[in-house]
């Protein structure tokens, strides 16, 4: 996996305001992204493993490292409401 800038939390939890059965949305920016959809499928391996052993669903996207400062509606919400972790 190309190494992590930063990862951030951008669900309900990050809000305060998850719920039970609340699933973690997960912004995951990557140095040297080459392969997007070659990091989603190592990321869903992840996320498989992380719902076996804690039966928590995370739902984690690849994106470009630089890509957090975009002017998009979705890179602001992530700015707005996430949670740097």
């Amino acid at each position: 996996m190309a190494g992590a800038s930063s990862v951030w939390c951008c669900s309900d939890h990050a809000r305060g305001e998850a719920r039970p059965a609340s699933d973690y949305d997960v912004a995951v920016f990557l140095r040297d992204l080459t392969d997007r959809w070659r990091e989603i499928d190592r990321l869903a391996a992840i996320e498989t493993v992380i719902l076996a052993e804690t039966g928590h669903f995370i739902h984690a996207m690849p994106y470009r490292a630089g890509s957090y400062r975009e002017r998009t509606r979705l890179m602001h919400e992530i700015r707005r409401e996430g949670i740097d972790l």
